[in-house]
């Protein structure tokens, strides 16, 4: 699957969970969509903007351990793991 076609499914996977849940829920999100390496796009990401705390799918941290462990290792801003 190519870099764009990613971004795309990953955009109406979004709008579907906004749809959904997000909506009127008075929550503040936001979201950036990106490919590439998940460690490299999560610290550029935390960089870049004004991020409080970082919430992953537990999915994230059992698909390649050792970046994860390097990811936690680096991390300045809390982690919320949700299953």
């Amino acid at each position: 699957m190519n870099k764009r076609r990613m971004e795309e499914e990953a955009s109406q996977n979004m709008t579907k969970l906004e749809n959904e849940l997000l909506i009127n829920s008075g929550i503040d999100y936001d979201v950036k969509i990106e490919v590439g390496f998940v460690e490299d796009r999560i610290e550029e990401h935390l960089k870049t903007n004004q991020i409080s705390f970082l919430v992953m799918g537990k999915e994230m941290s059992l698909r390649n351990k050792e970046m994860f462990d390097d990811l936690l290792r680096k991390l300045q801003v809390p982690l919320v793991i949700i299953p």
